[in-house]
């Protein structure tokens, strides 16, 4: 499921293009699943712990940029002003969402060196170039661009869930085993393996397979994307 997406910008550089956006956007993907500040921050909340939360709910960044977007990063590095644009940046980056650069009108992307360390890595993200005078076709772009990029992470996701539950499901059997009394130990000497029984009912070949401490049960996982755990009676009968 897709997450929300955040709109940074700042108020003395681009803040008409940033609602141009933010309206083109909502028509789109709804307005509840986008963030800007000034539409979704309500009275009394505390700007900061705010931010934060709309972020961890976000999957997709866009850092819009205009012409005073660097002299007013600098500004503020100058001042010792706090940064809450420069804050937002760096925590998307830490995150690992979709961060896209969004030049307006002709701005460029800054280089790297002109850049703090916790947003360096803002120029290695691919941009999307917004300019007025074909503002339809340009955000029309960067909303294919935004559909086109989730698609392209969503099955990795999907598989990555898939391969972490199948881990957690064996994981916790082993715990369940840990729990069952120890057998007693095997008599002393050579013990001759032979084939006792075959178990059958996995559609897959088997990945992996344990026994429970007191050697009555077995827990095999397999390419089926199952997990099963077998009980071997007297008889060699597995029992799923």
């Amino acid at each position: 499921m897709a997450g929300k997406i955040f709109i940074n910008y700042r108020r003395d550089d681009c803040r008409g293009e940033a609602a141009r956006l933010h309206d083109k956007l909502a028509a789109d993907f709804g307005k509840s699943n986008l963030f800007m500040d000034v539409d979704h921050l309500l009275v009394g909340l505390r700007f900061d712990a705010e931010l934060e939360n709309a972020l961890a709910q976000s999957d997709v960044f866009l850092a819009v940029i205009g012409a005073r977007w660097l002299d007013l990063l600098a500004e503020r590095q100058k001042s010792g002003e706090r940064d809450y644009v420069r804050a937002e940046i760096a925590a998307a980056l830490r995150r690992g969402v979709l961060v896209v650069p969004v030049l307006i009108d002709g701005a460029l992307l800054p280089r790297a060196d002109q850049l703090p360390e916790d947003i360096r890595d803002l120029v290695m993200h691919q941009k999307a170039e917004v300019a007025h005078e074909r503002f339809g076709r340009d955000a029309a772009a960067l909303i294919h661009g935004i559909k086109e990029a989730r698609k392209a992470v969503a099955p990795k996701a999907g598989r990555g869930a898939l391969a972490g539950g199948i881990a957690g499901l064996l994981a916790l059997l082993a715990t369940l085993y840990s729990f069952w009394p120890t057998p007693a130990k095997p008599p002393a000497g050579n013990i001759e393996p032979e084939l006792a029984f075959v178990l059958r009912g996995h559609g897959g070949y088997v990945s992996s397979a344990g026994f429970s401490p007191d050697g009555t049960r077995l827990v095999t996982a397999s390419g089926d994307k199952t997990a099963r755990v077998w009980t071997l009676d007297g008889a060699g009968v597995a029992k799923r």
